[in-house]
């Protein structure tokens, strides 16, 4: 956290895991906690077991994609956030006296990918195959783009109600040469990292 003044902050997570051994934990990169009105990719038919969704690990935020959306043995994340004072008071005296305030702003990038993924069965040896490749990014046209990363940039806006953050956030996805042109509107409720 990087706080500049008194109501203006930078904020930068990372996070990256590995999992090895015997039965190894997957990991689902996609959507936010506690998404309200959540979209969710399709689990893939290469799952392993129920063990695969049980035992796993969810690492947050990875906005404009859905649930399970990246999966694999092998992930990293990072956040970026610049938040700020959005609407400090707003009154209304007719036809309901509303009052709400202490609302904040957020822009902010989301970078992540999940790789080592399984994509099926041996048939003789019954053991898992693996699709160890990892393409971060390369040139296409003369122009980079990403390939396996994953990145989402976007606007959003956060109402403390007391018990939780209110959050509502929309985001767009990129591969630094395109940009999907509707963006993924996520509402969701908890605590901000």
């Amino acid at each position: 956290y990087y706080q500049y003044g008194r109501k203006y902050t930078f904020v930068t997570r990372f996070a990256g895991g590995a999992s090895f051994g015997r039965d190894p934990r997957m990991f689902f990169l996609g959507g936010t906690d506690n998404w309200l009105n959540a979209r969710i990719s399709s689990i893939p038919q290469t799952m392993e077991s129920l063990q695969d969704l049980f035992f796993a690990r969810f690492p947050f935020p990875l906005r404009g994609y859905r649930y399970y959306e990246e999966y694999g043995r092998r992930y990293f994340l990072s956040n970026f956030e610049f938040r700020f004072p959005f609407i400090d008071y707003l009154q209304f005296g007719w036809p309901l006296p509303i009052a709400i305030g202490n609302i904040s702003g957020v822009l902010f990038t989301d970078i992540g990918s999940a790789w080592y993924k399984p994509v099926g069965i041996d048939a003789d040896t019954n053991e898992v195959i693996y699709d160890k490749t990892f393409h971060g990014g390369g040139q296409s046209a003369g122009t980079f783009m990403l390939d396996d990363i994953k990145m989402s940039w976007g606007v959003g806006m956060r109402m403390n109600l007391g018990f939780a953050v209110l959050r509502f956030d929309t985001a767009w996805r990129t591969n630094l040469n395109e940009q999907e042109p509707k963006p993924v509107f996520s509402i969701s409720l908890g605590p901000e990292y």
